[in-house]
This record gives structure tokens, sequence and C-alpha cells, in this order.
């Protein structure tokens, strides 16, 4: 029975210290701030294809390195003035990423053209 007591005013004590057992929420309901999205903003590329890069092109954060931005997209990093090639359908882009500010990705979009296939 002692044993009872002295487990039971232990839980007690630790909710007592841990501020309850409230669920959901971060003690004194302070919560998280919403993750700010980076837009991609593209230069050169039709509407229709705009929306297809969009889909292919994945921005997973931006970290500052002093007063310099940087970019992680589709988990490479990169710098501003790095080069990255995309396919969108047949069609081929050549990406050159032109500024990065810490909610915009400024990106020159030119398409490659296609190669005719070869007559025999």
């Amino acid at each position: 029975m002692k044993l009872i007591r002295v487990v039971g005013i232990g839980v007690l004590g630790l909710m007592i210290l841990s501020g309850g057992c409230r669920k959901g929420g971060s003690p004194g309901g302070a919560e998280a701030p919403a993750v700010q999205q980076t837009v991609v903003v593209f230069e050169g590329v039709p509407p229709e294809d705009e929306v297809i890069l969009k889909d292919l092109l994945r921005v997973d954060g931006v970290l500052t390195k002093g007063t310099q931005y940087i970019v992680s997209i589709n988990g490479q990093i990169c710098n501003v003035g790095e080069n990255l090639r995309l396919t969108a359908r047949t069609r081929v882009y050549n990406l050159t990423l032109l500024s990065i500010s810490g909610d915009r990705v400024l990106v020159s979009a030119v398409q490659k053209p296609q190669q005719q296939p070869e007559q025999p």
C-alpha cells in the first residue's frame, strides 16, 4: 500500500512540474510560426510550361551564409549563377539562377533546341 502511495505521489509531482497533462499544443499555448514558402519566378518560359516546371522544381529551403543566400533545389545546394538542367515533357530547359532572396528565387529558363532524328 505504501508503494502505491509513493508511486502515485511521484506521478502527481511529475504532472505538476511538467505543467499538467494537457493534450496538444505546447505549454503556455505558444505555437510555432508558419514556415514561409519560397516562390519560384521563371523568365523566358511560356505559361503552359511554367506550370510544369514549377511542379518539377522543388525548393527545399533557403539558407543564408553571411549576406549571401543559398537555395536547396530538388536536394541540390545552389548559388546564384549556377546552372541546372530540367526536362519537362519532351523539352529540355537550361536553368540559370539569377537571384535568391528569403522568399523568392528568380530563374532564367532557356529551352534547348530539340534534336531531329536522323533520316536514313
